[in-house]
């Protein structure tokens, strides 16, 4: 029998006005999706896997705090990043810790029975995209070859760039705690964290 999850949160509208300032001042188009919008331009407001899988686990853990869920398009590689730069400057403006997560797989063709089919690159895109989040490399996962990223049949780029952007600057520690494959996708988990004593923890 499955076990079903109703999760509710609150969000913390301060900190969306703060990052929606923040993103227009930096060039990057964004929306405040409120049920009126959703409702005048036909948006679903479910959440999808992405967001649901990291907040169960979080509500698993205990976390009953306010959020704030951001669903990104296609944008280009380096304006993810520029919209993470936003956040870190938002986040600056509130007196609060905060947590960001990144979410997205990687790649989607790592066994013949993988859900996008079998590529060898998979494997290949995954292990160089963990090495420079480890290494806070955004200058290299924002110029990461395109037919490798083809190859990979990935979702996980954009997120990461995103990410790099919000720790851009900042003094992190990273760690992976895990990496697997299971049905031919991958999934990693990376921490990073805020040195202590750093202003910007």
């Amino acid at each position: 029998m499955s076990k079903r999850c109703l999760l509710g949160y609150e969000t913390d509208g301060q900190l969306v006005r703060h990052i929606l300032r923040k993103a227009e001042h930096l060039g990057i188009n964004t929306m405040e999706i409120t049920d009126e919008v959703a409702n005048t331009y036909r948006f679903s407001m479910e959440l999808d896997h992405g967001a649901m899988v990291p907040l169960y686990y979080l509500h698993e853990a205990g976390f009953r705090g306010q959020l704030v869920h951001v669903t990104v398009g296609f944008l280009p590689y380096e304006e993810m990043y520029t919209f993470g730069k936003a956040v870190q400057a938002a986040i600056g403006l509130v007196d609060k810790k905060v947590a960001v997560i990144a979410s997205g797989d990687l790649s989607h063709r790592l066994t013949p029975e993988a859900p996008a089919g079998y590529s060898p690159r998979g494997t290949e895109f995954d292990k160089l995209l963990l090495e420079k989040i480890v290494a806070m490399d955004a200058k290299a996962i924002l110029n990461m070859d395109a037919e490798l990223v083809e190859e990979a049949g990935e979702c996980g780029l954009r997120p990461s760039a995103f990410m790099m952007g919000v720790l851009g600057g900042l003094h992190s520690k990273v760690k992976m705690l895990s990496y697997e494959g299971p049905f031919g996708v991958g999934y990693g988990v990376i921490l990073c964290m805020m040195q202590e004593g750093e202003d910007s923890e």
